[in-house]
């Protein structure tokens, strides 16, 4: 069942830093009864059967991978699946729009919040609206229990590190390595993005400071830097020859893999 109006606002407020916590919370359920009390009260209306762990892992399977940040902005987002449309479509007729200029433009439509945060990655908007079903059903699992979408998300996760476990000089540090950079470049970007926003609107009708533009240009060198090698980063996942101090080992060492019973063995 959807949440109307405000009361669907805060639960989402709060489940964008649940996500980033990667923390879940349980449902509170309202019982109501009636007042006579020779009348039992009325049933409340069922609800939706609970999806299975299989089933949570498969509908996150898409976005799993996704940085903690923009993984929290997608799930918000996959609560507004006509509003997602209606941003696909507003941005197909709006293709020069950029930085400030899609910000202020996108501001003035007639959409929450969550979904106007999303012009900023059209990618992810046309992943959403192009399979609008499995976007729905993804918003209703997440506002049903987001817990339950969390844990989904961190078994997918696991799922997706332990499938390249065995290739060649694939180590687990390195992984984490490359994941933690990840996270740290996105929100490098949307920090570094977003005072340089302010100070265009702080300064809209007067000349930036000199030192507020040089500010701005060395934050957006910083992540440029750090999101540089955040790609080399994930090359030396499967690459051992670009890993500093490597050696022959490194390239020839296969760490275990976990190998059910009866299932064939790789080769």
């Amino acid at each position: 069942m959807r949440i109307p109006g405000k009361n669907k606002m805060f639960v989402q407020g709060v489940a964008v830093v649940l996500c980033v916590l990667l923390l879940g919370s349980g449902n509170t359920i309202l019982l109501a009864q009636d007042a006579a009390p020779a009348q039992e009260a009325a049933p409340a209306e069922e609800d939706a059967p609970k999806l299975s762990n299989d089933q949570l892992d498969s509908l996150v399977a898409p976005i799993a991978l996704y940085p903690d940040p923009l993984l929290a902005q997608t799930l918000v987002a996959s609560t507004y699946p006509l509003e997602l449309i209606q941003l696909q479509q507003w941005l197909a007729k709006n293709p020069t729009l950029k930085d400030k200029a899609l910000a202020d433009a996108v501001a003035k439509e007639p959409w929450d919040p969550a979904i106007q945060s999303m012009a900023a990655v059209p990618d992810v908007v046309k992943r959403l609206a192009d399979d609008i079903q499995w976007t729905t059903q993804l918003g209703d699992a997440f506002l049903d229990n987001q817990g339950d979408v969390m844990d989904a998300v961190q078994r997918m996760r696991k799922k997706a590190e332990d499938a390249i476990r065995g290739y060649p000089g694939v180590k687990r540090d390195v992984i984490h390595e490359h994941e933690e950079m990840g996270e740290k470049s996105y929100i490098a970007a949307i920090v570094v993005g977003a005072l340089a926003l302010g100070a265009l609107v702080r300064w809209r009708r007067a000349p930036i400071p000199r030192g507020v533009g040089l500010g701005s240009l060395a934050g957006a060198a910083v992540v440029s830097g750090m999101m540089a090698y955040t790609a080399l980063l994930g090359g030396r996942v499967r690459h051992t020859e670009v890993r500093p101090g490597a050696t022959d080992a490194d390239a020839t060492t296969i760490e275990p893999r976990r190998v059910r019973p009866g299932a064939p063995r790789p080769e």
